[in-house]
This record gives structure tokens, sequence and C-alpha cells, in this order.
């Protein structure tokens, strides 16, 4: 079925649903489709963000870091809380982005994101597809959402759904 014909399926599904928010990308424009469903109040309501994001910031705490990394799977095995620290206060970008994103990047610097896509953050946030450095069809720069809360939050939640999660995690070594 495509996406077109789950459309008429959609359309009436509850503000809330995660379809929802689908068919309304794809009738929505963008600026309306943000007012709809990525507003601080709206947002933060149906998003992952605030519990996703802790296991980020906890890499910079070491011992917090310590105790995830028992678990297995959250960080690489070469790495320590230090490295992220480190990444965070290196971390050059020509706009200001929240600190939650930047530690996010920074994150993902440690994490061998950018060294796998041959690419530098500060280039990273003007690419037309920063979910996926090597496909350059998209649609937001990162640069262009850092101008509003809604588009902040919006980039919030495609940062949790990064495909580098996918293919790093099940490898300690982040590869």
């Amino acid at each position: 079925m495509s996406l077109e014909e789950r459309f008429k399926y959609w359309k009436n599904e509850p503000d809330e649903s995660p379809y929802k928010r689908i068919y309304d990308e794809h009738t929505m424009t963008f600026v309306d489709f943000l007012g709809k469903h990525y507003s601080d109040e709206k947002y933060f309501n149906w998003s992952r963000w605030n519990k996703w994001i802790s296991w980020i910031q906890k890499a910079y705490q070491h011992e917090e870091m310590e105790v995830l990394r028992k678990k297995g799977g959250y960080y690489r095995v070469d790495t320590n809380s230090q490295d992220y620290v480190t990444s965070l206060e290196r971390l050059e970008l020509e706009i200001q982005l929240p600190t939650d994103i930047c530690q996010v990047i920074a994150f993902l610097v440690v994490d061998g994101f950018f060294k796998h896509y041959s690419v530098d953050p500060k280039d990273w946030i003007d690419m037309d597809n920063y979910t996926n450095p090597k496909n350059s069809e998209g649609r937001h720069k990162i640069n262009e959402l850092a101008k509003s809360n809604e588009s902040l939050n919006y980039l919030r939640e495609s940062l949790i759904h990064l495909p580098w999660w996918d293919i790093t995690r099940g490898d300690p070594q982040g590869r």
C-alpha cells in the first residue's frame, strides 16, 4: 500500500497519533505542521525526547555513565565521560543551538558519526540531509531548523531517529 493510499486512513486519526503526524507532514505546509505538532506544549507531551536525551547526558557524568556502561550497548567501549566533555567544550558551530542538541552533536563526534561519514560538524549543519549524510536528498538543514522552538523540537525528534543509532548500538566499537 502506497503512502497516498494510507493517507485516507490516517487523515482521521487523532492529532496525538504518529500516523496523523505523518499525514500532516505530507499535506500541510511545514510551518503549519510545526505549529500543530511541535510547539513546546504539544511536543513534550508525546515525545520521548526527555527520556532519550538522558542517556546522552549521562555520558558527560562519569558515575552515571559507568552505571549505564555496565548494562552494555549504550556507549563505545573505548570512551570515557571526559571524551564527551572535551568534545562538547571543543564543539564549534556557526549557529547557536540549545545545550541538549549540542550535547547530541558532541556525542556523535565521539561516537564516530562524523568520521564515518567524512563530514565536519560545521558542514553537517548545512547539509540537505543531516540524518544520512551519504544521501543528499533531504528537506531541512539544521541551520534552518534553529530558527524557532517548534523547528528545534522537530530537530530533536529527528535526532532520536538518526539511522546512526541503529547502525552502531549493536556494536560496542561503534562501527
